[in-house]
């Protein structure tokens, strides 16, 4: 006979196991009611311009330009007037100012207003460099893997450069370029001219092994394609800079009085800006002007006393040049540029005839200022804040 106190207990266990089992139906897999259902009012007839479609997107308007602050000598701020990061910003010939937007891959323009039009819905991708035509309706955009396209912003239409091509210049018409023409064996290696869309190519100068001592640069009158320091004659405290002629002319040479030579071209041609370093600037850029004209090539040499790069400089005209002035450049940074990575510069206003030199603005955060420009008024001066990559804007007067 089974005892009666484990009855019970069997009992219970089978009780505790069966109330387990419901609890766990219940809580885990007993199916949901369904709500009662919910009044449903009156059908409401909706708009026409609501069925079917989303509801329109409300486009806030865009602000107004704001006005360039004013140069006053004085510390100030300078705004961006584009404020995604940009390449390639310069002015044209009708007050705009057109640069490729590195954010979405398309170029854009600022017109004399300051307001922000596109120039063409075709996204570029990856530019690394562009080279604009004087008359802004074309450009060379060049890519990290070598490739070079020329696009034209009026007929939408593009041709594609040779990849051995590099450092791209344009003729004063812009009817011509010129370029270094890279082959992998040194005795292939050429500066040419051709026209913008790469036919009837034609060699200038053989470069050989000498290419990277060659700056390609079209003088606005036209006869000079390049400059090229010889080799033959390199030394730390002097250098002599020869000029490569379109048709192989022989033109007179210059000496200047240190290394890393960077020249600039004034409006007319008549005058070269460079800079060099040397011990005797503890090897600091420093800028020198001399005339340029080809009846007088290196007369009238004399040093500015400015320590800057050619690069940071733009002439207003023959006699009057805006630069970016480092504050803080350390020593031996006219051999390493790369060492004056926050310059903290400051906006001058050169005489070349006086001498006389000018404190037009300070920013009020550090700048690394490039590509100066100047609108056709010179009422503005524009430029790159290379930390950034963003296009500012100063009013002269």
């Amino acid at each position: 006979m089974i005892n009666l106190k484990k009855l019970i207990i069997i009992i219970l266990f089978i009780l505790i196991v069966i109330g387990i089992g419901y609890a766990l139906y219940y809580v885990f897999f007993k199916p949901k009611e369904a709500p009662p259902a919910a009044e449903i009012p009156p059908t409401e007839k909706l708009p026409a311009e609501k069925v079917g479609l989303p509801s329109a997107i409300e486009v806030t308007p865009p602000k107004p330009p704001t006005e360039a602050p004013l140069a006053t000598g004085e510390t100030i701020d300078i705004p961006a007037i584009e404020t995604t990061p940009s390449l390639g910003a310069a002015v044209s010939p009708e007050d705009e100012v057109k640069y490729y937007n590195m954010s979405d891959g398309k170029f854009y323009k600022i017109n004399s207003d300051g307001n922000i039009e596109i120039l063409s819905d075709k996204v570029f991708y990856n530019v690394t460099n562009v080279t604009w035509s004087p008359n802004f309706d074309e450009a060379i955009l060049e890519y990290p893997d070598g490739s070079n396209i020329l696009y034209n912003f009026s007929t939408k239409k593009q041709a594609t450069l040779p990849k051995h091509w590099q450092e791209f210049d344009f003729a004063p018409d812009g009817k011509k370029i010129a370029a270094k023409s890279i082959g992998m064996d040194a005795d292939n290696r050429w500066l040419i001219v051709a026209n913008p869309d790469g036919t009837d190519a034609q060699i200038i100068e053989q470069l050989g092994t000498k290419a990277h001592l060659v700056q390609v640069s079209w003088a606005p009158h036209g006869q000079i394609v390049a400059f090229a320091k010889n080799y033959e004659n390199l030394h730390i405290s002097s250098q002599e800079i020869l000029f490569i002629g379109l048709k192989g002319e022989n033109f007179k040479s210059i000496t200047v009085p240190g290394m890393n030579f960077e020249g600039k071209w004034s409006p007319s041609g008549s005058q070269i800006l460079y800079s060099v370093t040397s011990p005797a600037s503890d090897y600091l850029p420093l800028l020198w002007i001399t005339d340029a004209s080809l009846e007088n090539i290196g007369a009238n040499r004399h040093s500015l006393g400015i320590n800057t790069w050619a690069k940071k400089c733009v002439f207003a005209d023959e006699n009057t040049l805006y630069c970016a002035i480092p504050t803080n450049l350390p020593r031996g940074s006219g051999l390493q540029p790369a060492m004056a990575k926050n310059p903290n510069d400051s906006i001058w206003k050169i005489d070349l005839t006086t001498g006389l030199r000018t404190l037009i603005a300070t920013p009020s955060t550090s700048m690394n200022i490039f590509s100066l420009n100047l609108s056709k008024d010179r009422n503005y001066l524009y430029f790159v804040d290379r930390i950034t990559n963003t296009i500012r804007k100063i009013r002269l007067k």
